[in-house]
């Protein structure tokens, strides 16, 4: 009694059928409901793999499917012999093909799980053995490091800290070469001698040090400083000249200076103070005070804040070409400076005055 049962005579028998059974309604009649197993061991009797289902059943249903394959789940045929004679009506083919299909997907799950923590496994250890690999790296290097000569060592001295002692030694030949011997010092009294090394060795303690002078560079002698400054104040000057020429066009959708204006005169300000450029730094640190404060009092920009903003930006590029260029005429930014200070007068609102009041105190009775 293998098989499923067909509702239908519309299916086709295809080569892994062994067999069509067409049982009249007395033979096979339609399927009561299911009741409590009796213990009959009826299914038992006729199992021709001499099984007892009626412990696989009990396991299978319990989902204890360790157990049910103790008792040979996996030899069961399922020719359906013990479902025909249970009296019961418990269809217990249908229990073991849910048991062998929930073990096998079980033991499928085992698997990924085992294969998984190997390769976990095998990527901790590989992890592991990278890291000794970069810790004997290290060490090699260290000792190869510590095997190289002293003379080596002061070879690679950092040629600013070479050329500072140089000129300190140079200092101190000097004050060597210029000291003179006190003059009339023979025959003193030892009270005397004592009193004349006591004020030599203050005059020695009060006696500044003179530092060596720091070593030549700066933004004249710096091709790479100099092409950074000249890259990043070009940009923020592009900002500063597009909006003006976007608010004089009426393209500017916004009523108000944006916060990059006073942000790029801040930058320029302290690129300018980085490479020494002070009169660049207090014209963009006053330009930066002035728009900030229209952008505080929520104030359009009119004729004159773009105009000095305009020869802000015309005055900081001729500051920038006399920096690299000195045989020009230094920009003067004292006028521009007043201007903006005049500016900033007129915009900062003044403090409302107090009106007196007309309430009269109330008269006590």
């Amino acid at each position: 009694m293998m098989g499923f049962r067909l509702s239908t005579d519309q299916i086709p028998i295809t080569k892994g059928g062994n067999c069509l059974l067409l049982p009249s309604v007395a033979e096979s009649p339609p399927p009561e409901s299911v009741r409590a197993c009796i213990r009959c061991s009826r299914c038992a009797d006729v199992c021709p793999v001499q099984l007892l289902p009626q412990q696989m059943y009990w396991y299978a249903r319990a989902k204890e499917l360790e157990k049910a394959q103790d008792y040979n789940l996996f030899d069961c045929i399922e020719c359906g012999c013990c479902s025909h004679v249970c009296p019961s009506h418990i269809p217990l083919v249908h229990y073991f093909r849910y048991a062998k299909t929930e073990s096998w997907e079980q033991e499928e799950e085992r698997r990924r799980s085992e294969h998984a923590k190997m390769r976990h496994d095998f990527r901790l250890a590989r992890m592991q053995r990278m890291e000794a690999e970069r810790k004997a790296r290290l060490r090699k290097k260290k000792e190869d490091l510590a095997k190289k000569p002293a003379k080596g060592k002061a070879a690679a001295k950092d040629p600013k800290k070479a050329a500072i002692e140089a000129a300190q030694q140079r200092v101190a030949a000097k004050k060597a070469a210029n000291k003179s011997s006190p003059k009339n010092t023979d025959h003193l009294q030892p009270a005397q001698q004592a009193q004349i090394d006591a004020a030599e060795q203050r005059r020695q303690q009060a006696e500044p040090v003179e530092e060596a002078p720091p070593a030549s560079g700066g933004i004249e002698n710096d091709p790479e400083l100099q092409e950074i400054f000249k890259q990043e104040t070009s940009s923020h000057f592009a900002t500063i000249s597009g909006f003006i020429e976007q608010t004089r066009a009426g393209n500017n959708d916004a009523a108000q200076i944006p916060a990059e204006i006073p942000r790029a005169f801040h930058t320029i300000c302290g690129s300018a103070r980085m490479v020494g450029l002070m009169p660049l730094a207090s014209l963009n640190k006053s330009l930066e005070l002035y728009t900030d404060s229209l952008v505080e009092q929520q104030q359009a920009p009119d004729k004159t804040a773009l105009a000095l903003m305009e020869d802000g930006v015309d005055t900081g590029k001729a500051l920038i070409a006399w920096l690299f260029d000195k045989s020009q005429a230094e920009p003067n930014i004292e006028s521009l400076l007043s201007r903006i200070e005049a500016a900033g007068q007129r915009r900062r609102p003044s403090a409302p005055k107090k009106q007196p009041t007309t309430d009269t105190p109330p008269e006590s009775n």
